[in-house]
């Protein structure tokens, strides 16, 4: 009797290359699980947060002074805020038409957001503060409007009833905790600007910062400004002619760099080169699943606590997000996850704990193990939270091990795999031993498929159920050349795979 091992498993998941082209410990297929320290796992599910909405949210923006925590989010023509328990609105007398929803950022302590059809808003964070016209803004609007060291910077602006979408202008600098005081570009006393992209035809889309300078994307090609004083106040220079962004909402800040989806790929760049995430990986997966229709609807959120970057795309034939691929920048690995459901955007902030009281502590004095007076979470520490596309709730990422009380599929396949390397050779199949980690009780299906070569259709036998606690093994007695596996979990609890054996014996080259 021999032995194949199947328990080195740092690869990943790989959907582009073909099965035989891959190394044994890499996933042909897979969905809710990741892969990190060289085993999978089960991905962490959500729950519901921020109790029930006053309105489904097209977008939200996660506020903090350190102090107080708040969230703002809004759809089409209002917009609230929220301390996590009191929902208020807060457009108060200001005219809302988020038809393409809404762009903007955190400012010198305000909040700042543009919906494109009216001139951009600021909103200093109280339950008792409405949403005003931002201060000093010219007789123009503009449909990105972002914040970047002491400047506001507008993109694709409309004047007059004309919209130029390769055009950008930036504020005055404005002074510690205030607005921008001017953006009249023709005054010589201030520090406000414009610039037009013009030298290619295609738009405007987003901006961030990375480090000092400031990253412009256009659809197709990619700028740096600096600030360099004087009277030119910015510089500019083309970092990338071949690359831009996909859409707005569609860039990673990280410390070393951003993360960016492309119209055809999804980079990693620091300002001077970028490389390829999912190229010979998953690329051609992520693109043959994106809506082409509604890919403006995608968007990045990095994660990190976890260390990864999550892409969330509506997938063909929808109009919102329901599938994301998440990259790990730990481990350099990728993994699809379901998203539970329609959602219609993120954001990153600050959900409060409470502390123990006597009250609330429920044994008795004695029996009691809590630490009295003590917050049960870091008041610094940043959550993600998911909003329904299709009704007022949020939902916070790593509570849970469900879709808020949806038990999740999880499953990791690996097709065209021949045991050794002698793909010719029959082998009988004896017995699988998973190497699994759990929750005593839990059960796990397993699919075996044997073909005589990769031209044949898999032909999946099972399940095979293992449970945890009771199986060690599982009896196969089937022949084949080529074997394919798939191990399913539907269960509301954790585990980590660390990979199988298989005993084979050696059945002729027939």
């Amino acid at each position: 009797m021999k032995r194949a091992r199947f328990d080195k498993l740092d690869t990943g998941w790989n959907a582009d290359l073909p099965d035989v082209d891959l190394p044994p410990g890499a996933w042909t297929d897979s969905r809710n699980v990741k892969y990190r320290d060289g085993a999978i796992e089960k991905c962490p599910g959500y729950s519901q947060a921020l109790g029930n909405l006053s309105v489904t949210a097209t977008w939200a923006m996660g506020l903090s002074d350190q102090i107080n925590s708040f969230w703002a989010y809004g759809a089409h023509t209002v917009m609230y805020a929220t301390d996590g328990t009191t929902h208020t609105t807060i457009n108060g007398t200001v005219t809302l038409s988020a038809t393409d929803g809404y762009v903007g950022g955190m400012f010198n302590g305000f909040m700042v957001v543009t919906e494109g059809t009216n001139a951009p808003y600021s909103w200093s964070p109280s339950l008792a503060n409405d949403l005003v016209t931002l201060t000093a803004w010219p007789a123009i609007t503009c449909e990105v409007i972002r914040p970047w060291r002491d400047f506001l910077v507008a993109l694709r602006i409309r004047e007059g009833g004309n919209l130029n979408p390769r055009l950008m202008r930036w504020s005055d600098a404005a002074q510690k905790g205030a607005l921008p005081g001017s953006w009249d570009y023709a005054d010589p006393t201030n520090q406000s600007g414009i610039k037009e992209f013009g030298e290619t035809q295609d738009a405007l889309i987003d901006c961030a910062p990375l480090r000092d300078s400031l990253i412009v994307y256009k659809q197709n090609v990619t700028w740096v400004a600096d600030y360099v004083g004087g009277a030119d106040v910015l510089g500019f220079r083309q970092l990338f002619g071949q690359s831009g962004a996909l859409t707005q909402d569609c860039i990673g800040v990280l410390p070393t760099g951003h993360v960016v989806l492309t119209n055809d790929d999804l980079i990693l760049h620091d300002g001077n080169s970028q490389q390829s995430l999912i190229d010979r990986r998953a690329r051609r997966w992520l693109f043959n699943r994106i809506d082409t229709t509604n890919y403006k609807k995608s968007f990045i959120t990095v994660d990190p606590r976890r260390r990864e970057v999550i892409i969330a795309f509506p997938e063909q034939g929808l109009t919102e997000c329901s599938l994301a691929l998440v990259w790990c920048w730990a481990d350099n690995t990728l993994h699809p996850i379901d998203l539970g459901g329609r959602i219609a955007c993120s954001a990153v902030g600050v959900i409060g704990g409470t502390a123990t009281t006597f009250d609330t502590d429920t044994p008795t004095f004695d029996a009691a193990t809590d630490v009295f007076d003590t917050e049960t979470i870091s008041p610094f520490k940043q959550n993600i939270l998911l909003f329904d596309a299709l009704s007022p709730k949020a939902y916070q990422v790593g509570v849970g091990e469900t879709f808020n009380g949806t038990s999740m599929a999880c499953y990791a396949e690996r097709r065209g795999h021949a045991l050794t390397e002698d793909m010719g050779a029959i082998k009988r199949l004896w017995r699988l031993w998973p190497k699994l980690i759990g929750t005593v009780g839990d059960t796990f299906d397993f699919w075996i498929s044997v073909r005589e070569n990769l031209l044949a259709p898999l032909a999946y036998v099972g399940p095979y159920r293992f449970t945890l606690g009771t199986d060690t093994w599982i009896d196969l007695r089937i022949d084949g050349r080529i074997v394919d596996v798939r191990v399913q979990y539907e269960g509301a609890q954790s585990f980590r795979f660390h990979g199988f054996h298989v005993d084979y014996e050696d059945s002729g080259a027939r």
